[in-house]
């Protein structure tokens, strides 16, 4: 009488434990392949930031004033976005008759994710004293690419025009008090591209 299946055959035992070792091998030579990969991805951009001595003819203002601000900056930078910045320098510049200007500058420590750039920027938004609310709006970056944001802040009755850039490489912080918003935004791209060297 014929079976409705075919019975098992044995199966010699030194091919099923080459059978798992020659897979452990191949999944072990693709992840060889895949991490790097991975983490070179995730590596950022080479990038140099430098903050002048002057900008524009305005020189760095060293009073404990501008320190305190810069300082204020720096560290909320640093924290804005947990295991991708990393530390901020910052700096102020004025000449007493020109706008001021505050920028900070930062390298990622990770190439940031668009779901990052997008959490960073809400961060931006909601880290806003309720005194003084910004809303910031996308822009053109500008040629360094990435991302930027501006908006309009009266901080302490000062008109300022805060512009934020993050791209594959650094977030740049400037606000420019002047409440021209274009101009501000205009200054605070230029600035950006004198900091931040690809």
């Amino acid at each position: 009488m014929a079976l409705p299946f075919n019975p098992p055959k044995r199966t010699n035992p030194a091919l099923v434990i080459a059978g798992v070792v020659g897979g452990v091998v191949v999944v072990g030579i693709l992840a060889a392949i895949a991490i790097p990969v991975v983490l070179a991805q995730q590596k950022p951009k080479p990038v140099t930031l430098t903050l002048p001595a002057t900008f524009d003819g305005s020189p760095r203002v060293t009073n404990s004033t501008a320190q305190q601000a810069t300082d204020l900056v720096a560290q909320g930078l640093s924290g804005a976005l947990p295991r991708v910045t990393g530390n901020f320098d910052a700096a102020v510049y004025s000449a007493g008759t020109s706008p001021a200007v505050l920028v900070a500058a930062g390298k990622l420590t990770r190439r940031p994710t668009s779901e990052d750039k997008a959490r960073f920027f809400q961060g931006m938004n909601n880290a806003q004293g309720t005194d003084d609310p910004v809303t910031l709006a996308a822009v053109p970056p500008g040629p360094l690419g990435g991302m930027t944001e501006c908006g309009l802040a009266n901080s302490s009755q000062t008109p300022a025009v805060v512009c934020v850039s993050i791209d594959d490489s650094a977030i740049v912080f400037v606000a420019v008090y002047t409440s021209d918003i274009t101009q501000g935004t205009m200054t605070a791209l230029e600035v950006r591209s004198t900091v931040e060297h690809k």
